[in-house]
């Protein structure tokens, strides 16, 4: 009995980030969000672009616009496919979200394909969207 009491009682504790991940992105970014946070923000995003949700992806985008990428105004009445290619889709899917940014850089999924930091209100934001369908 002492057993499955102490197993259920970890559920909720499992982090998909140590420690030293916090150290790291709380000296390096100055935030004070945790590792665990940005993680679970990859994961977020991740969500969305298994939705292809664009609205809602783009609503995680850093006020104004992307230091990176398309438009709010140009993807405002695009569909998902028509901002985003298959293998794009893919690469975002098959990442692992980081619990270490890349240095000030700040965090990205699928090798840079996205880019996201804290904001100084505590949540996180994309700043960055590569390889999207860029206005002509």
């Amino acid at each position: 009995m002492f057993f499955i009491t102490l197993f259920f009682s970890n559920v909720g504790l499992a982090s998909d980030c140590t420690s030293t991940d916090d150290s790291y992105g709380k000296s390096v970014l100055g935030s004070n969000n945790t590792a665990q946070e940005a993680y679970d923000f990859g994961l977020k995003i991740q969500s969305l672009v298994r939705a292809k949700d664009i609205k809602g992806l783009f609503d995680l985008v850093v006020p104004g616009e992307l230091i990176g990428g398309p438009r709010k105004s140009f993807v405002k009445n695009k569909s998902f496919d028509e901002i985003f290619s298959k293998e794009w889709v893919k690469a975002v899917l098959s990442s692992k979200p980081d619990c270490r940014p890349v240095g000030w850089r700040g965090y990205m999924l699928a090798d840079g394909k996205i880019w996201f930091n804290p904001s100084t209100g505590g949540s996180f934001y994309i700043v960055t969207i590569h390889d999207a369908k860029q206005e002509e």
